[in-house]
Parts: structure tokens; sequence; C-alpha cells
């Protein structure tokens, strides 16, 4: 089974090792990784906890013909990344016509540029980012509406993404919960439900002036993760269908 972790807070053991069991009885042997509000109790740190992860696995829509993924990060550079990225690796496992990423920033103007350093970096691993205007801005209720999944950077913007949905469902009265769904996490595809990450685990780092090609390879390997999970739920076959 699939499991995307990431929202405002997730829960680890004081200890290196491991357990599935989280009742509410063990709950006072984790600790909380988050700037929010220390829970009132046990059950309701388990509550927080278990809300904060989606465990449903990703599922492919057989009728239509073509899958939409929106990579999202702070200010688009980690995003765009990705969005290359991930259109390279399906081309070369032959599902490119059939799959379409796109990229924005949560804090983005539109045709915001890119530094040198990180397009010059991206060249070196066959990217290429040298785009007059590359940069596109997230459109909360548009991209809920288009694409097919949200695959967000690091846990701080699936978190801002998150809240923005769930005021959004309430003013409009829609369906949160098929928002939810949508909003995952591109580092926590791990094939496990239980919690084997710790937090900064599961975030991509932002670029700065010395971890370009770090960060680079990080996207690279979960990339390639993402379309593993995608290919073995059927993209090829479940995403095209046969007219």
């Amino acid at each position: 089974m699939l499991a995307f972790l990431g929202s405002a807070f997730v829960l680890e053991r004081t200890r290196s090792s491991r357990t599935r069991e989280c009742g509410p009885s063990r709950v006072s042997r984790w600790r909380l990784l988050s700037d929010a509000s220390v829970p009132s109790s046990a059950e309701e740190a388990l509550r927080r906890w278990k809300s904060s992860r989606n465990l449903r696995p990703i599922r492919l829509d057989g009728s239509k013909k073509s899958l939409s993924v929106l990579f999202i990060c702070d200010n688009c550079w980690r995003a765009i990344f990705a969005e290359k990225q991930l259109m390279k690796q399906a081309e070369a496992a032959g599902v490119g016509g059939i799959l379409l990423a796109l990229s924005a920033g949560y804090n983005t103007k539109p045709g915001d540029p890119i530094p040198f350093p990180i397009i010059e970096e991206a060249a070196k691993k066959g990217i290429d980012l040298n785009e007059e205007k590359p940069c596109a801005s997230f459109s909360l209720r548009n991209d809920l509406e288009n694409h097919d999944y949200i695959i967000c950077l690091d846990r701080r913007v699936r978190s801002k993404v998150l809240s923005d949905a769930e005021q959004l469902a309430r003013t409009l009265k829609e369906d949160y919960a098929r928002w939810e769904s949508k909003i995952r996490l591109l580092r926590d595809i791990d094939g496990d439900q239980s919690l084997t990450k710790s937090a900064w685990e599961l975030d991509i780092s932002k670029f700065n002036t010395t971890n370009n090609e770090t960060v680079m390879d990080d996207i690279e390997r979960a990339c390639a993760a993402f379309l593993k999970v995608l290919l073995e739920m059927g993209l090829e076959d479940g995403c095209t269908s046969k007219e």
C-alpha cells in the first residue's frame, strides 16, 4: 500500500527504533515535530497524527486518456525542476504522451525568473530551465479542479495548500475530501504505511548556494519513485482508453 505523509506536524519516536504500534497508551513516547499547538491529551495527539497522513493509494481513472500532475513549492524553483525531471523520465518510460507535468510556486508571480546557478546545474543533468518566463503562480481553485494530483515538495507548502483548500471548500460548500486526496507529498512514497521517515527526511530542501546538485539528485530519485508507483498502478494502460 502506498503511503503519503505530510501535514502540519508529524510524530517521531525519541528513540531510533520504529514500530507500527501507536495506540493512545504509547503516544507519550513520541515527540511532536511542529510549531502547532501542543495537544491537550494523548488521544488528541493520536487523532492529529492520523489526520495528518494520507494513506489512500493512488487510483487511476481508466476512462481518462491522460494524467495531470502539478508540482508546487514556495517559489517554483524546485517544482519546475521536478516537472522537467518527471517528464524526462516519463518520455524514457514511454508514457510521456499521457502524463502531463506542470509546476507552480505558492508565493510566485507569473514569469518570475530562476537564478542562473540553478539553470546551470540543471543543464549538467540534461534539464533545460533556460526559458524566458519559466515560473507560474499557484491558482488554488483552478489547479485543484484541473489536475489529478498536486505534488508538494515539502510539508510546509502542503500544509498551506491543505489549509487554503479546506477554507475554500467551506466557502463554496465543496467536497474537501475530494481535493485533499489530490494534495500529496513527493518524498513520502515508500510503499509502506508505517512511519518510516523522520520529519526532515520528507522535505526536499530548498536551493541555496551550496546544495543545488544535492537537491536535484533528491528530486530525481523522488520523481523516479513517483513514476514507478504510477506505472505499477497502470498508467500506461489505465489512463489510455481504447477507441
